[in-house]
């Protein structure tokens, strides 16, 4: 009997062993979610190829296994002020946000204004303006323009936005400067009237219950951007 215990023993020893490395595994494995808006990258085809070669890599060195996900910029505003996503790719910021989240210090960007682009000679009718679902620019419209007749057209991503504003079926629309920048031709945009409504910079968020990843980031984040390496600009503008 006493044999018999020993090996029992010896059975429930191994398999606690197992079960703790299939546990230790599973939490070395968990996704560590790193959420972009999809109009984000919209702003230019090289913003992907950004987020792959600099901003997950990061991610990797101080041991994490990140995931990319990509969605609607209604659904990731939703996600981010209930504190859902451990990262937030890139974010102009607002009060609301550092409820959840922590940003990097040294920011992705800070050559962004958010504009009103206007078709030339519209008068003082009502105007159509139209804006990407979940972004926040529109706000600012609204607080400059609040006694303008204006009917909003609220759109899914900038790919709609800029069509509609080519095809005329909106007399102005408000949205970041290099996105337009980088999807009308000269002519285009040389044919618009731009106000600037607000310069802004766009930051890394890392989630405030990951603090202690938050301090790894940013000493990584630090070293590139001393090689030039980190900013969104830099890296569209260099490239090969």
């Amino acid at each position: 009997m006493e044999q018999l215990a020993g090996v029992m023993n010896s059975r429930n020893s191994i398999f606690l062993v197992l079960l703790l490395g299939i546990i230790s595994s599973a939490a070395v494995a968990t996704d560590f979610v790193i959420a972009v808006g999809e109009s984000q990258l919209q702003i230019h085809p090289r913003v992907e190829s950004y987020l792959h070669e600099v901003i997950l890599p990061i991610y990797r060195k101080v041991g994490l296994k990140p995931k990319l996900v990509i969605l609607p910029m209604a659904r990731l505003r939703i996600l981010q002020d209930k504190g859902e996503i451990d990262a937030v790719g890139g974010s102009i910021y607002n009060p609301a946000i550092e409820k959840n989240y922590l940003p990097i210090s040294t920011p992705i960007t800070d050559e962004v204004s958010i504009n009103l682009y206007r078709l030339p000679k519209l008068g003082t009718k009502e105007l159509n303006v139209a804006f990407v679902k979940g972004e926040t620019g529109i706000n600012l419209y609204k607080q400059k323009y609040g006694a303008i007749k204006t009917k909003f057209h609220e759109v899914r991503n900038r790919e709609i936005l800029f069509s509609m504003m080519k095809l005329k079926r909106v007399d102005a629309m408000v949205t970041g400067n290099f996105s337009v920048e980088t999807h009308f031709s000269p002519a285009e945009y040389k044919s618009l009237e731009i106000e600037q409504l607000q310069r802004v910079t766009v930051s890394h968020y890392v989630n405030r219950k990951h603090s202690e990843i938050h301090k790894k980031l940013e000493s990584e984040i630090k070293k590139l951007d001393q090689k030039k390496k980190f900013r969104l600009f830099h890296f569209i503008k260099n490239e090969k």
